[in-house]
C-alpha cells in the first residue's frame, strides 16, 4: 500500500485547512504548510519505514503465520496490520485474522473484556470493511452501552456481567450462519439504508449498575461507537451526552487532561483523548465542534507544551501512544496543525528517525506489539475524519474475483482381463479413458492402475495388477502412449483391484481437503461370489470425505453384471453411467474437476439481472445487490453494497 500519493494531496491541501486551530494574534501569520519536504522527508522514505514496520510486526511480535490473533494487543496490532496494507501483502495474516473475527464472541469473554478490548475490536471490524462481520459492531456497541458508569464515562472492566451477556447471547444468537455466507467475502460496500435511519440503541440494563472510569478507556470506548455509528448504527444521544458532561468537568484549569480528572498534572496523551472525547460526543449530538471553547483550550496546550520526541507532561512512558494520539485530534478535528505546529511531518520525521532497522519501534520494556501498532497507525493516518464528504447517486465498482479450489486428483481404473476381448469391450473402454482424459484440465493429477493385462489368462492364481502411470500432472502424450501398448488378456478380481485402489486413495490421504475422483472401467464378467466381494470392498470407498466416484459399466449380453456394476457405483456413494452414456459421464467430470464457476449474476432491488465476469470490473448502480454464484451444483448467494466512486471486492472461495 502506497501512501505518497495520500500525502502528496494532504500537503497540498493544508494551507486551506487552517479552521480549527485554536485563536492566532492578530498579527501572527498564516500557518504556511510545507508537507514532509519541510522536515526533510518524502514520501517513499513514510512508505519504506511503513512497509517495514509492517513486515516485523506480522513476522515477529505476532509470529508470522499466527494463527490465533487471541487479545487485545493482538487486535490492535491486527488494526495497524490493516491500515498498512498488510491483509493485501501477507495472505497468512488475512487468514488468521478472519478466523479470528469469525470465532471471537464478546459473549463468551464479558468478564475479562472491557471498554478497551471492546473499542479496539469495533475499530478492527469497521477497518478491515467485510460486512460479514458487521454483527460483531451490533454486538459491541450493545456492550459499551451496557457498560457506560453513571457519570458517563467508562472502566476497564463491565460491572454487570451477566445481564450484559445475556443481551449479547440474543445478538449472537440472531447472527446470520448460512453456510454459503462464508464462501463469499465482501470487503467495502457501505449499508447506506442503515445509515441515520432505524431505532436507536438504548441502554437496557440499570444505570446505576454500571461504573465510571479513567479518560483513556472512555476514549477508546467513544471510537468503538464511533465506528458502530460509522457502520449505520444509531445510539441513543443520552450515551454521548452524559460522556460530554464528564469530560468537560474533567478538562484541567491550563486547558489540558489527566489520567482520571482528578486535578493532577495535565499531559499529552490524556489531552489528546480530552479533545477526541469532546470532538466525537458534540458531532454526534449535532453540536458545533469547530468552534468549540474546550476543544480550542486543549489545543492550546498541546501547542505550548509540544513535543514529539516525548509524551509532554508524562515524558517517561506512553511515547508512541501519544504520537498515535496526535494523529487522532489531528484526523478527528480535519487539521493539518495543531497550533503552530503541523503535526503529521513532525510525528512522521520522529517515527522514520527511531525506527530500528529491523523495522521495530521500542519503548522500555513495553510489549513491542504497541510501540510497533501505534506508530504504523500514525504513520498511516489511520483515524478517519469526523465530515467526510460522501458523494451519492452515482455509479461504483464492484470486482469479483475467485480463489480456485485445490485441483482434484484423479484415479483411473482400467479392467484389461481376458472377458474385456469379448465384443470389443476393451477398445471401447481404452477409448472411453482417452476421450475422459480430453476433459482434464491442464496439469491435473491423474494416475493409472491397470488389471489383468500382464499375466496368462490360465494363471488364476496371481493378482494382476499394476500402477502404470502414477501419480503426477498429466502428460496427456504419454499416458495416451501407455494406454495404446495396453492388451486384455489375463485374469484379476474386481473385487481384489477395488481393495487396491482403496489402498491408492489411503496412501493419497484423500479428504475433504484434499479430493480425488475414481473412475473405474470394467464389464463386471465376475462370479456371483465375486461380485458380493466386489461390492462389499466397494463400500470402503464411501469412507473418504473427499471421494466422487465413477463407474463405467461395458456392455455385457448379462444383465447381471450391469446390475452389479450399479451395486459396486451405490456402495462406492457414486453413479454408475452405461458406455452408451459417456458423453454424460464426460460432462460430469469436467464439471466435478472445474475449481470455480464461470461467473457470477448481481440481482437489484428492483430484480434487475446483471451478469458478470470474475476479475472483469463491473460498473453498477449505487445501491444494494444480491451477489449469486453457481458452483458444484450449489448456489451460493451474499448480500452487498455498491457505493458511488467506491470499489467493493467479492473474494469467491467456495473450497475454503
Amino acid at each position: 500500500m502506497k501512501y505518497s500519493l495520500l500525502i502528496g494531496v494532504v500537503a497540498m491541501v493544508t494551507g486551506l485547512i487552517v479552521g480549527h486551530l485554536p485563536a492566532q494574534a492578530a498579527d501572527a501569520p498564516e500557518p504556511l504548510a510545507k508537507g514532509l519536504a519541510g522536515v526533510g522527508l518524502t514520501g517513499d522514505d513514510v512508505n519504506r519505514a511503513i512497509e517495514k514496520g509492517r513486515k516485523y510486526l506480522w513476522e515477529k511480535p505476532l509470529g508470522g503465520g499466527k494463527e490465533d490473533l487471541g487479545d487485545a494487543d493482538d487486535w490492535f496490532a491486527s488494526l495497524a496490520l490493516v491500515h498498512a496494507g498488510a491483509h493485501k501483502a501477507f495472505p497468512a495474516f488475512d487468514k488468521a485474522l478472519r478466523k479470528r473475527l469469525r470465532e471471537i464472541s464478546i459473549a463468551d469473554h464479558v468478564a475479562w473484556l472491557g471498554s478497551y478490548e471492546v473499542g479496539v475490536l469495533s475499530l478492527l471490524v469497521e477497518s478491515y470493511g467485510d460486512i460479514e462481520f458487521h454483527w460483531l459492531l451490533h454486538s459491541a456497541v450493545r456492550f459499551h452501552v451496557e457498560s457506560q458508569g453513571p457519570k458517563g464515562t467508562f472502566d476497564y472492566k463491565a460491572a454487570q456481567v451477566d445481564p450484559i451477556a445475556k443481551l449479547l447471547f440474543e445478538i449472537e444468537k440472531a447472527r446470520k450462519s448460512e453456510e454459503e455466507a462464508n464462501a463469499i467475502i465482501v470487503v467495502g460496500g457501505q449499508p447506506l439504508d442503515l445509515v441515520g435511519s432505524g431505532q436507536a440503541i438504548k441502554r437496557l440494563t440499570a444505570r446505576t449498575a454500571g461504573a465510571d472510569g479513567d479518560n483513556s478507556a472512555t476514549q477508546f470506548a467513544l471510537l468503538g461507537l464511533w465506528s458502530g455509528a460509522r457502520s449505520g448504527l444509531r445510539i441513543d444521544a443520552d450515551v454521548w451526552q452524559r460522556a460530554l458532561d464528564t469530560i468537560l468537568k474533567r478538562q484541567n484549569k491550563d486547558g489540558g487532561w489527566d489520567y482520571k480528572g482528578e486535578g493532577a498534572e495535565s499531559y499529552g496523551s490524556m489531552t489528546c483523548a480530552g479533545i477526541c472525547a469532546i470532538a466525537l460526543c458534540k458531532h454526534h449530538l449535532g453540536q458545533d465542534v469547530k468552534g468549540d471553547p474546550a476543544i480550542a483550550r486543549g489545543l492550546a496546550w498541546l501547542d505550548k507544551n509540544w513535543a514529539t520526541d516525548a509524551n509532554p507532561g508524562n515524558s517517561t512512558e506512553y511515547h508512541h501512544y501519544y504520537l498515535y494520539s496526535i494523529e487522532r485530534v489531528g484526523r478527528i478535528l480535519d487539521t493539518e496543525f495543531i497550533g503552530r505546529h503541523e503535526w503529521y511531518p513532525l510525528i512522521a520525521r520522529q517515527l522514520v528517525k527511531s525506527q530500528k532497522p529491523d523495522g521495530s519501534w521500542e519503548e522500555g520494556g513495553a510489549d513491542p506489539r504497541r510501540a510497533c501498532s501505534f506508530a504504523l497507525l500514525a504513520l498511516t493516518r489511520a483515524t478517519p475524519s469526523l465530515v467526510i464528504p460522501t458523494p451519492r447517486g452515482g455509479e461504483g465498482t464492484l470486482l469479483a474475483k475467485t480463489i480456485l479450489g485445490p485441483p482434484k486428483r484423479v484415479f483411473f481404473v482400467l479392467d484389461a482381463s481376458g472377458s474385456m476381448l469379448a465384443n470389443g469391450n476393451f477398445d471401447q473402454a481404452r477409448g472411453a479413458v482417452q476421450s475422459l482424459l480430453g476433459v482434464l484440465p491442464e496439469k491435473t493429477p491423474a494416475a493409472l492402475r491397470v488389471f489383468g493385462h500382464t499375466h496368462s489368462p490360465f494363471d488364476e492364481s496371481a493378482i494382476d495388477t499394476a500402477i502404470e502411470v502414477p501419480m503426477r500432472p498429466v502428460e496427456k502424450d504419454a499416458f495416451l502412449s501407455k494406454l495404446s501398448a495396453l492388451c486384455a488378456r489375463g485374469s484379476s478380481t474386481l473385487a481384489a483391484n477395488i481393495a487396491k485402489a482403496a489402498a491408492d486413495l489411503k496412501a493419497a490421504n484423500v479428504s475433504e481437503t484434499s479430493p480425488a475422483v475414481l473412475i473405474i472401467v470394467s464389464d463386471g464378467v465376475e462370479s456371483a461370489e465375486a461380485a458380493g466381494k466386489a461390492a462389499t470392498g466397494a463400500q470402503a470407498l464411501s469412507d473418504f470425505k473427499g471421494l466422487t466416484a465413477c463407474v463405467l459399466s461395458l456392455d455385457t449380453s448379462r444383465p447381471d453384471d450391469a446390475k452389479m456394476m450399479e451395486r459396486i457405483a451405490e456402495s462406492a456413494g457414486g453413479k454408475c453411467w452405461g458406455i452408451g452414456k459417456l458423453d454424460d459421464l464426460r460432462k460430469h467430470l469436467a464439471l466435478t474437476l472445474k475449481r470455480g464457476p464461470d461467473g457470477y449474476v448481481v440481482v437489484d432491488a428492483k430484480n434487475q439481472k446483471t451478469e458478470g465476469s470474475f476479475n472483469q470490473p463491473l460498473k453498477l448502480k449505487e445501491g444494494k445487490y444480491t451477489f449469486m454464484a453457481e458452483f458444484a451444483g450449489r448456489q451460493f448467494r451474499r448480500d452487498l453494497w455498491v457505493n458511488t466512486e467506491v470499489t467493493t471486492t467479492v473474494t469467491f472461495a467456495p473450497e475454503k
